[in-house]
């Protein structure tokens, strides 16, 4: 079943405004809201479409897969949850936005919609055309910290996802993992022609300290250029080791299972020498490659490459694990290894992602 559910400002727009009309002085979490009964409702309803409610699987792409992260940590809605994946996840899980910081990105969207002077700030807001207060939404990129429009930590509703994890015995199974080159859908190479612009971009990303510590870290001489250098550190930064900090958490109480996707598309295709990048995964997971908007029919080997993510997908789902036959032995993770599957046209299992990076990374709060 998919769930729609509110977006952007409308779903995640926190104010003071806002906050003030709320018993518990919250705001900002409308589109988990929405999530929140859309699981509830599923749990009540499913058998009904021939489903199991003890059995419930929780899926979640990049954006989504933050909200699933949520909504799989937290007290309220984990035990309707049997199984939680999560792909593309970005670092918004584990280091989310608290309420302070969402306010301040809330002021801004009032400021920019006309409504700051306002007497009655939230009324001024209700009366706009929902156009207008999503053309009013403060400037960002892919590449931001803390994402904009995510949810928001207000200790009521929403405990910080890895928090909530502590002491937890009835967590939902995992299964999680990211594209290698993520950042790759959102920068062209020729936004980083060399070294100066590599340079150029980490310190306007990071400051001039962070981002010198980063070029150390990521050599662009260790990368087929100054562009896949990028992309690497910044992918790392925002979804690969994030997930390793989530399946730790995880693992702490449940059985959870890692994977690395390295396939790039190899036919024609927007994202050529970028690597596997944000979004490519979707037809393999879906089985709709050649259809849809991205209409990449795919070689034969990706052809079978996804029905074997697909495979994965289902079977996890519905008993728990993705071990079937043909499939490399793959172990649950452990914190002290970090195992996982490493996804291409021949899958391997492996011991570490990118180990001495995300060593790195976790030792930075951002």
């Amino acid at each position: 079943m998919s769930v729609n559910f509110r977006l952007g400002a409308l779903g995640f727009m926190a104010h003071s405004a806002l906050s003030q009309e709320n018993s518990d002085r919250i705001s900002g979490n409308y589109g988990m809201m929405d999530q929140m009964a859309a699981v509830v409702w599923i749990h009540k309803n499913i058998s009904g479409f021939g489903g199991d409610p003890k059995n419930i699987t929780l899926y979640g792409f990049s954006a989504g897969a933050v909200d699933a992260c949520f909504l799989g940590a937290q007290r309220t809605t984990r035990s309707l949850i049997k199984n939680l994946i999560l792909s593309g996840t970005t670092h918004d899980c584990d280091r989310p936005q608290t309420l302070a910081q969402a306010l301040v990105t809330g002021d801004a969207e009032v400021q920019n919609a006309g409504c700051a002077a306002a007497a009655d700030v939230a009324a001024c807001m209700r009366a706009l055309p929902a156009s207008t207060i999503v053309a009013a939404s403060p400037p960002t990129s892919a590449f931001a910290s803390p994402s904009l429009w995510n949810p928001v930590v207000d200790n009521v509703l929403f405990d910080a996802p890895l928090d909530a994890l502590s002491g937890s015995y009835d967590l939902p199974r995992l299964l999680i993992g990211n594209t290698e080159d993520e950042l790759g859908t959102f920068l062209a190479p020729s936004a980083i022609p060399d070294d100066s612009a590599y340079a150029a971009r980490l310190h306007a990303l990071f400051g001039q300290d962070l981002g010198d510590q980063v070029l150390v870290q990521y050599p662009s001489s260790a990368y087929p250029s100054s562009y896949r250098a990028y992309i690497a550190a910044t992918s790392d930064f925002k979804f690969v080791c994030p997930a390793r900090r989530i399946a730790k958490a995880f693992a702490s109480a449940s059985t959870v299972y890692r994977y690395l996707n390295t396939h790039a598309l190899e036919n024609s295709n927007p994202w050529l020498g970028r690597g596997a990048v944000h979004t490519s995964d979707l037809p393999f997971i879906f089985h709709t490659l050649g259809a849809g908007g991205l209409s990449y029919g795919g070689t034969t080997a990706e052809q079978a490459l996804s029905d074997a993510i697909a495979r994965i997908w289902i079977t996890f789902a519905t008993v728990g694990h993705p071990h079937f036959a043909d499939l490399p032995p793959w172990l649950p993770y452990n914190v002290g290894t970090d195992p996982y599957l490493n996804i291409n046209d021949t899958s391997q299992t492996a011991a570490g992602v990118h180990t001495a990076n995300c060593n790195f990374w976790d030792a930075i709060d951002l």
